[in-house]
């Protein structure tokens, strides 16, 4: 029966190719998130995943976080209607430490909770050239808090955008989305301008009255690309966004009723300008400077942060003769941070000076075959001092389809704000069920989180329609956060008070695999597939008094699988479906999950596509996700959407 299914649609279908590079032009695509230089996908000794447009395309997704799931080892876990859990082998949660997420070079990591706001990361998808995910510790070359991987989108020039897109659709999950862009040329530059806007309706809380009124966004932005004397370039880009969401959230306070539920709308607004020269010398290398300004404000629960950031790195690529090639750089960038919060009494603020210089060297031992790579990346900054984070990385090309690398480093994760500076007074629930009013300390002692992250790997390609990528780690961690009880502190409320204080007196290891393999079945049928497995160890060090064993808790599955078909139906016709399987998540009590996506995509002439999406058609109402701040968690459901992009 199955056999003449296939029969069947393939008799239908007309054998034309995918949209997608052959898997030998796939791997010959270059990636700049290794060394912060081109280099062939093939080449790097490092667990590296691209997605495509077209991958983004055929997705059907409307969010970033959508998109990454499809990273093979990457954990993605919705929270409620505008916030997610996104890491790498381990360690997950609302604001996942450990993981770096750059747009166009560009930190959006925030230095107040430490993570990603990724309801604030709302690019036009149709902008994306690719992006490159990395598994595994970027230090080296990013620096601080590149522990278990790092995310770098990288957007389109804007030589490759000119004409003009519009881009609508609508849903069970929003009311409408859209999208607007053109671009043209003046003189030597080209540019583009765009706006994105979408009002996306609330899932339902697990408690409470629902997630609030939803997630409205609008942003407007531009980029420019300018050839200027002698080859040189000039990259300006600019973006301001402003957010309006609701959420439930558990709200305490140290006076009665203590702990409520409230559904409330906050704002968050941000806006960023960035310039980059680049000068390239031909076979040896080539140099870039570039420098940005970062602002946000958000409200939350009670809660206003504020962060000002600048930024500003140089670059210099250079052949030392025909087998070595070497890469360093400098940077400066200052952090502005503040946040307060009136209902937990919470408050911290900071200026932090970070300086940086790095060096990596690559060295052919033999031509073609063995490449080695050196390198580390020395860091001050204002509060914990200087930090280095090594790397060694060998690979070996045993031959054109196949070939095996391995990796030492080391990454540190440096104190977010509130651990080091800030103050916190709350109603909480003690280990025995009783309540007591907690007043959370930060410690200006603590220490930066050190990981060293042991990794090797194999590719090969048996064939011109398949692929396959395994990659194996082990990690141990030492100075990891906790949370340790101090002398009790006179609070003056009804509940009896403790005083609490980070400190590091964690240590653990993770290891595990990860295996990504691709399957061209015919020319116009190409399957993609991938598997991880992965087990996380916390230990605590003896003598002392803890609050909380955060090792017990790591929110991460054990197990993810996925599998991705893209299948032709005719010229114009497109049949794209995604199943995804995570693993229980023991510490929070939740169920493993399943997930399919459907989406069927018609030409209907050149430059016009209409497309219809379905989501989680598996119709589980399933929570993802529990934070472990005050918001509450909210169901995912089955969604449809229709979406029509005309380019012109």
């Amino acid at each position: 029966m199955r056999a003449a299914v296939l029969l069947l649609i393939a008799a239908l279908c007309r054998a034309q190719d995918l949209a997608n590079a052959s898997l030998e032009q796939l791997m010959d695509i270059q990636v700049t998130s290794v060394s912060k230089k081109e280099q062939k996908l093939s080449r790097t000794a490092a667990a590296v995943f691209v997605i495509t447009q077209d991958d983004i395309r055929r997705s059907g997704a409307t969010n970033l976080p959508d998109v990454l799931m499809m990273a093979p080892g990457i954990q993605v876990a919705r929270i409620d209607t505008t916030r997610w859990a996104i890491t790498s082998r381990g360690f997950n949660g609302e604001y996942s430490n450990k993981m770096l997420v750059l747009v166009d070079g560009r930190s959006v990591y925030d230095p107040i909770f430490s993570g990603v706001h990724w309801d604030a990361q709302n690019m036009p998808l149709e902008d994306i050239e690719r992006i490159e995910v990395i598994r595994g510790p970027g230090a080296s070359v990013w620096g601080a808090n590149a522990v278990n991987g790092v995310i770098n989108v990288i957007t389109r020039s804007a030589s490759d955008t000119k004409g003009g897109l519009v881009s609508a659709g609508g849903g069970t999950d929003s009311d409408f989305f859209d999208t607007a862009r053109y671009g043209g040329s003046v003189g030597f530059t080209d540019y583009r301008i765009y706006s994105r806007s979408f009002n996306r309706n609330p899932l339902p809380a697990e408690t409470g009255p629902g997630s609030g009124p939803g997630w409205t966004m609008m942003n407007l932005g531009f980029r420019s690309d300018s050839k200027l004397r002698n080859g040189d370039t000039l990259t300006v880009q600019a973006e301001g966004d402003r957010d309006r969401y609701g959420e439930t959230d558990q709200i305490v306070s140290t006076s009665p009723p203590y702990v409520t539920i409230s559904n409330d709308s906050y704002s968050a607004s941000s806006e960023y300008l960035l310039a980059k020269w680049k000068r390239a010398d031909g076979q040896n290398g080539g140099m870039s400077l570039q420098a940005y300004f970062d602002g946000t404000n958000r409200s939350g629960p009670g809660i206003e942060e504020k962060n000002r950031i600048f930024d500003v790195e140089f670059q210099h690529e250079r052949r030392l003769g025909p087998r070595q090639d070497l890469i360093w750089g400098a940077g400066l960038r200052s952090d502005n941070t503040t946040a307060e919060a009136a209902i937990t009494s919470f408050q911290a603020s900071d200026i932090d000076l970070i300086l940086n210089a790095f060096v990596q060297n690559e060295i052919e031992l033999k031509p073609d075959r063995l490449y080695l790579t050196l390198g580390g990346k020395l860091e001050h900054n204002s509060f914990s001092g200087f930090g280095f984070d090594p790397d060694v990385r060998l690979i070996w090309l045993a031959s054109h389809r196949q070939s095996f690398w391995g990796s030492v480093s080391r990454a540190l994760r440096t104190p977010a704000l509130f651990e080091r500076s800030g103050t916190n007074t709350s109603v909480v629930p003690a280990q025995d069920g009783s309540l007591v009013t907690a007043m959370f300390e930060g410690n200006p002692a603590i220490h930066p989180e050190i990981m060293w992250g042991n990794e090797i790997g194999y590719r090969v390609h048996p064939s011109k329609t398949v692929s396959l990528d395994w990659t194996a780690f082990y990690d141990r961690y030492s100075q990891l956060r906790s949370t340790e009880n101090m002398p009790p502190a006179v609070t003056g409320n009804a509940y009896p008070g403790m005083q609490i204080q980070f400190g590091n007196g964690h240590k653990g290891e993770t290891y595990g695999t990860e295996v990504a393999g691709s399957w061209n079945a015919t020319s116009f049928w190409k399957w993609n597939m991938s598997y991880s497995w992965l087990r996380v160890k916390i230990t605590d060090i003896p003598g002392r008094s803890y609050w909380a064993f955060e090792g017990d808790a790591d929110p991460s599955p054990n197990h993810q699988f996925q599998v991705h078909s893209n299948l032709k139906l005719r010229r114009s016709i497109d049949f794209d479906t995604a199943l995804y399987h995570v693993g229980p998540i023991d510490s929070q009590r939740l169920p493993g999950h399943d997930r399919l996506d459907a989406r069927l995509g018609w030409q209907v002439r050149r430059g016009l596509e209409v497309s219809i999406v379905g989501q989680n058609l598996l119709g589980y109402r399933q929570i993802e996700f529990r934070s472990e701040g005050y918001t509450q968690a909210a169901e995912s459901r089955r969604t449809f959407s229709g979406k029509m992009t005309w380019v012109f």
